[in-house]
């Protein structure tokens, strides 16, 4: 069982982050479960923008016991491409329960500068240590060499969104276009 730990600071939710106010609207970068308009409306994520997440890999294989991918740190030209969503601190203290926060994801602050509007703070999930470790034993465990090859050569999880939710590729062609 979770427990989060919310304390009250000057009239507002506290939680770690002193940027957080209850009037406040946040972004968050959604780069997998996020991007299902259930998941969307669940959490009231507002669509803003397809955006390019360098320092990070988007990782999926259909052989591994997941329905969603995963990303990882990775060189600081390699990107990813995700959804800039506009989210409420509510809905944002709902996604971290929903996330495992702290021990399956940690939000991290992630530095996205766009000359069009302030997005600071944008948050990122990123995996915890403990399922990054256990990602790279299941990749080795369930994973040909060649699908492990594979896996960090080409962004697999649009391949399935193109084939299972072709309503995203119309949504979101941005996404689809690298």
């Amino acid at each position: 069982m979770i427990t989060i730990h919310i304390k009250i600071k000057n009239s507002s939710i506290y939680c770690g982050d002193e940027s957080l106010t209850k009037k406040e609207y946040m972004h968050v970068i959604g780069y997998g479960t996020f991007l299902f308009r259930s998941m969307r409306q669940h959490f009231a994520l507002i669509p803003i923008r397809s955006v390019k997440i360098y320092g990070y890999q988007r990782i999926y294989h259909s052989n591994l016991p997941y329905t969603y991918p995963f990303i990882i740190e990775s060189k600081a030209e390699n990107f990813f491409t995700g959804i800039l969503f506009q989210i409420s601190q509510k809905s944002l203290l709902q996604l971290d329960i929903y996330e495992g926060v702290p021990k399956l994801y940690r939000r991290i602050n992630y530095p996205l500068d766009l000359p069009e509007m302030k997005v600071n703070p944008c948050y990122l999930y990123v995996p915890s240590k403990t399922i990054l470790n256990q990602l790279e034993v299941e990749i080795k465990l369930y994973l040909s060499p060649k699908e492990q090859e594979e896996i960090f050569s080409s962004d697999l999880w649009l391949d399935y969104l193109r084939e299972q939710e072709p309503e995203l590729v119309k949504e979101f062609p941005d996404l689809f276009a690298t």
